[in-house]
Parts: C-alpha cells; sequence; structure tokens
C-alpha cells in the first residue's frame, strides 16, 4: 500500500506503465553530458544492444566534476586509457600499483564505462569507443576460465597443503587461481603465455562479432581454456616458488624425520669409521716410532727428528677431526 512503502508517489499496480515510460530511451534528454548515448544503469553499465556508447561520464555527479579532474590519479588513469582503450580492474590496480586499490576501483566510472554482459563484461571500456565496431578490440575480450569438477579436490588440497592465496592480482594467469572461477583478458593471457599468443595470432576473425565468444570463433576460445586446464595441472603436480610460513614448518619437520632416520642407520658407519682412522693413525705412530729408534740409534741425523715426528703427528690429528667432521 502507499503508506508503507518508500515511493513518494502511489504507484496502480492494476494500470500497466509502457516500458517507455519506466526506462529512459536512447534519445532521452538524459543522456551524457548532453549527448544522444544511452543513460548508464545501475552500477555504471551499459546493454550490450543499446546503440550508441556514452561518451562522458554522468553529468552532475563526482565523477565529472572539476575537482577530480585535477587529482594525479585521474590524469594517470586518462593516460593508461589512452594507451590501452579495454581494461580489467586487476590489470589497472597491477599498473597503477603506487596508489590504492580501493583509490583507482572508486575512480574509474571517471574515465570509462561497464557492458552488463557479452565478450568484454564487466570490463572498463574508454568513453566514446565502441568494441561492437572495432576488429582490434577482439584481444581485450575477457575470458571466463572455470576450474572443472575433477580437478577441483586437487586444487583444494593445493591451496590448504600450501597456502597459497595471495591477494595480489593475477590477471595473465600466473599462479593457481584462488577461486573456482575466474575472469581473465586475452591481451594479459598472451603476454604470459606464448602458446595462447600463438592461438590468436594463427586463428581467424569473425566478419561480425558475436554476443558469447566477440570476434573470435568458438573453437579458439575453446584451445584455450584447454591449455589453461593443462597450466592449472602443472601447477598443481609442482612446489610453489614463494615458500609460506606453513611450507616452512612441513620442510622443516620432513627434514628432522629424514635425519633421524639416517643418524639411527648410519651409527654403526660412523664407528666403523673411526675405527678404520684409529688403526690408520696407530700404524703411522709406529713407522714413526721406528724411523725415530733408527734415527737415534744411527746417529748419523739423517733420519727424522723428534720435533719433526711431533709436528707430523699434530697435523694428523688435525686431518682426522677434519675427516670426522665431513661425515657427520
Amino acid at each position: 500500500p502507499p503508506q508503507r512503502s518508500r515511493r513518494v508517489k502511489a504507484f496502480n499496480r492494476k494500470t500497466s506503465q509502457s516500458e517507455s515510460e519506466l526506462v529512459p530511451s536512447d534519445k532521452s534528454n538524459g543522456g551524457v553530458n548532453g549527448s544522444s548515448g544511452p543513460n548508464l544503469g545501475r552500477g555504471g553499465y551499459v546493454k550490450l544492444d543499446s546503440r550508441e556508447v556514452p561518451k562522458g561520464a554522468p553529468p552532475n555527479t563526482y565523477y565529472c566534476s572539476g575537482r577530480v579532474k585535477q587529482l594525479p590519479l585521474y590524469k594517470s588513469l586518462v593516460a593508461q586509457f589512452r594507451l590501452r582503450p579495454i581494461w580489467s580492474k586487476d590489470a589497472i590496480v597491477q599498473a597503477l600499483h603506487s596508489y590504492p586499490s580501493n583509490a583507482v576501483a572508486k575512480h574509474l566510472p571517471c574515465v570509462a564505462y561497464r557492458f552488463s554482459k557479452g565478450p568484454w563484461r564487466m570490463l572498463f571500456v574508454r568513453y566514446g569507443y565502441d568494441p561492437r565496431k572495432e576488429k582490434r578490440a577482439r584481444d581485450f575480450q575477457i575470458l571466463n576460465f572455470r576450474i572443472a569438477k575433477p580437478m577441483r579436490p586437487e586444487w583444494k588440497r593445493y591451496l590448504t597443503t600450501y597456502n597459497t592465496i595471495i591477494k595480489d592480482p593475477d590477471p595473465g594467469f600466473e599462479r593457481v587461481p584462488a577461486k573456482v572461477a575466474a575472469t581473465y583478458q586475452l591481451v594479459d593471457l598472451g603476454k604470459s603465455h606464448r602458446r595462447i599468443a600463438d592461438l590468436m595470432a594463427r586463428s581467424i576473425v569473425l566478419k561480425k562479432y558475436n554476443d558469447t565468444t566477440g570476434w573470435w570463433p568458438k573453437p579458439t576460445i575453446d584451445k584455450i581454456r584447454a591449455y589453461l586446464d593443462n597450466c592449472l595441472s602443472s601447477f598443481i603436480t609442482k612446489e610453489p616458488l614463494v615458500k609460506t610460513p606453513k611450507d616452512e614448518r612441513i620442510s622443516k619437520a620432513q627434514s628432522q624425520s629424514t635425519n633421524m632416520e639416517s643418524t639411527d642407520g648410519g651409527n654403526a658407519n660412523v664407528e666403523g669409521d673411526e675405527e678404520e682412522d684409529c688403526d690408520e693413525e696407530s700404524e703411522l705412530e709406529s713407522e714413526m716410532e721406528s724411523d725415530e729408534g733408527s734415527s737415534l740409534i744411527s746417529g748419523t741425523g739423517q733420519g727424522l727428528g723428534i720435533h719433526d715426528i711431533q709436528k707430523m703427528r699434530h697435523v694428523l690429528r688435525n686431518l682426522r677431526d677434519s675427516s670426522k667432521e665431513e661425515k657427520k
């Protein structure tokens, strides 16, 4: 009823209103910056079937105020979107790493809009740029990647074992994703993986874009997804390059267990080596004593002296100690 509703004006549910009265058309006066472009919907989204794209931020809002245009972050965003017309949130945050991620995400509607669905869904497109009319926009399409069900147990085991959930953005699929479903841009995947770049270079381009695959044929998209599945399996089978504190504790426990086993089995060998060293030392000492006696009996002074024999015994003891340390 009107008394309990939040509507300022009572709405008669029996009478049907035309769709033109509820939703403003593309040619209404509420266009962006007075242009004939469509109004930005909730969250700054534009329908894929709209005829035109917005040419600027919504008027009379914070995103088009003069205060925002004086910010260094705004100038950096404008420069990045001149170099590349379409960005994902993770990629632009990584490119502008000197600024906080929350600030970058807040000021993205100042320079870009988004499509609600299609091959450029959830991506930030520069105002005035229509990727549906540019074949070069095929490199900036989005790819939805979902981990297959047979691979999810190994994926969960990997994350729980190595605890490799990192909050830093990964636009190029260079590590194991932290979620079952993730989105990537083809241009970022091509920079990180040469195989994907080769698939994109050898593939044909459609004459008219498709609402689901964009400018690429479906077999090319399927080959890229299959390659990402192989990359994920290779990531899971090998240990992560950056070890976490949990990894260090696991490796330390494994090393301690192996050391205990080696010490139990190697005590006999160490004792045997020590006995051999003692036997060799006794033999050398006996030879030295015989040399010493012969030199003293002969009296000629041509044999070894007492000081020389003591020095040799000292060197022999040092060699024995160093060999024991190396064996340990």
